[in-house]
């Protein structure tokens, strides 16, 4: 789940759950990348960190994204500060972390910049020094001149060294909203939630997002997920697009509202409205309607005859017998098993000791595809593709293709983005290519094939806007 690495002090993240200040965001989002050089190697580790953090395996993402970030992936970096900020596998490191952070902004992280300026500022596992922080935030700033956070901590920190902070009662719904960042900077939540409250009922969105973040993860009192969402649907209303995206990832998950994935994405869309090139919307839009899709998919129990004849086929297929896969196979699929249709469909497509007849392939691989099986479909969406077995026909292969994504093919996905790349079959579209590019990759987030033509859309899209 995609969580944006937020314009103002902190970010939540449901996945990884973040509950400190400093590690706002999640896998592979920030406001802005600098450029890197990072070998395949590094970036399929970093790739493998999500997916073992999704699982909730932090060992393993933090081993992952240790040789991502050693291979100069900045995100990687990043997120293996978070790791140690938060004790997520391994104990707590403030000091790793502030580290980490720091090699993410050497890499051209923003957001590390800016965490690293806030370690600095107030003194967490690195002795505090304003100045320090105050060059780390002038970084980020050089890295992504709109980064809001990082100029928002700028002048907190040039105001400290200035002068004392006072207590002023704010006059103004920013002064409001400013006060209390200055309240959460020195961990005083009970004031920074009093000071986002007033900002939020003066219609600052950022005081909005800010307040539903100390009631997400229960700063200054209990948790209380449902007011959450309600702050993050006000301050997305106000035309905060990364609040939208939060609210979100709640419907999505179901944290604090009815989990509903139409919901899900109409919010996501919200965001887009705002902003449309927000990354995590786009991101969350194909995690969502992938497992929308797959929820859908509805596969008929296989009586227990039907069952073992498939079984036998699999051990026969797996001995190289086809003959008597084929036999296996066919009873399965007369018993409406659509993975017996499918492996009946694989072994008349040519394998030895049966007669080959792609026409009869089609046929089963058709009713495995009817049953809900994604590889049937893939292979459907092929023949049609090639023209073997049947006419070619690109439309038809187009919408099996469609088909196996929907039922969990990340091939089929990566198919159909080609297809919408290329115009082949269906009219072209590089946002709907791109989408199931991403959508491939929720399913296969190691799907080398689909992280490049995801890089070279964005590139051509960013050349021709």
């Amino acid at each position: 789940m995609a969580y944006e690495r937020r314009k103002s002090a902190t970010l939540i993240s449901t996945v990884l759950y973040v509950v400190s200040i400093l590690f706002a965001g999640t896998p592979g989002y920030a406001q802005t990348r600098g450029p890197t050089a990072s070998s395949a190697a590094a970036r399929a580790a970093y790739s493998a960190g999500l997916a073992a953090n999704a699982k909730g395996d932090f060992s393993a993402a933090r081993n992952q994204w240790t040789t991502s970030c050693e291979g100069g992936v900045a995100s990687a970096c990043f997120f293996l500060a978070g790791i140690y900020y938060q004790g997520r596998g391994t104990p707590k490191a403030h000091t790793i972390a502030a580290y980490f952070h720091a090699k993410s902004c050497e890499l051209g992280d923003a957001d590390g910049c800016h965490n690293v300026g806030r370690q600095y500022y107030t003194g967490d596992g690195v002795a505090q020094n304003t100045g320090q922080a105050i060059v780390y935030y002038q970084r980020a700033i050089a890295i992504n001149p709109k980064h809001d956070a990082a100029r928002a901590s700028l002048s907190l920190a040039t105001l400290k060294l200035a002068r004392p902070a006072t207590s002023a009662v704010p006059k103004t719904s920013r002064q409001a909203y400013d006060q209390g960042k200055a309240a959460h900077e020195r961990k005083d939540y009970a004031d920074a939630r009093r000071l986002y409250t007033i900002a939020c009922n003066g219609n600052d969105a950022n005081g909005c997002f800010e307040l539903g973040y100390t009631y997400e993860v229960g700063e200054g009192a209990a948790p209380d997920k449902a007011r959450a969402a309600q702050l993050y649907d006000r301050a997305c209303t106000l035309h905060d697009a990364y609040s939208c995206n939060n609210l979100g990832v709640m419907f999505h998950t179901g944290t604090g509202v009815a989990q509903s994935y139409d919901k899900a994405l109409a919010t996501y869309r919200r965001a887009l409205t705002i902003d449309p090139e927000n990354e995590p919307a786009l991101e969350n839009i194909a995690l969502s309607e992938q497992r929308q899709a797959m929820s859908r998919i509805r596969l008929f129990p296989a009586a227990p005859a039907t069952q073992k004849a498939y079984d036998a086929g699999l051990a026969a297929y797996r001995a190289n017998d086809y003959a008597t896969a084929e036999r296996h196979f066919g009873i399965a699929c007369d018993g409406r098993l659509a993975i017996g249709c499918q492996g009946l469909g694989v072994v008349i497509s040519g394998w030895k000791g049966v007669q080959q007849d792609k026409s009869r392939a089609v046929k089963y691989f058709a009713a495995a595809c009817t049953g809900g099986n994604a590889d049937g479909c893939y292979n459907l969406g092929l023949l049609y593709d090639d023209g073997t077995g049947v006419t070619r026909n690109l439309a038809t292969a187009f919408s099996y293709y469609a088909k196996a994504c929907d039922a969990g093919k990340a091939g089929g996905c990566y198919n159909t983005g080609v297809a919408y790349d290329r115009g082949d079959g269906v009219l072209p579209s590089t946002d709907r290519a791109m989408n199931y590019y991403r959508r491939a990759l929720v399913v296969d987030p190691q799907l080398a094939a689909a992280t490049k033509a995801l890089e070279g859309a964005k590139r051509r899209r960013s050349a021709n806007p």
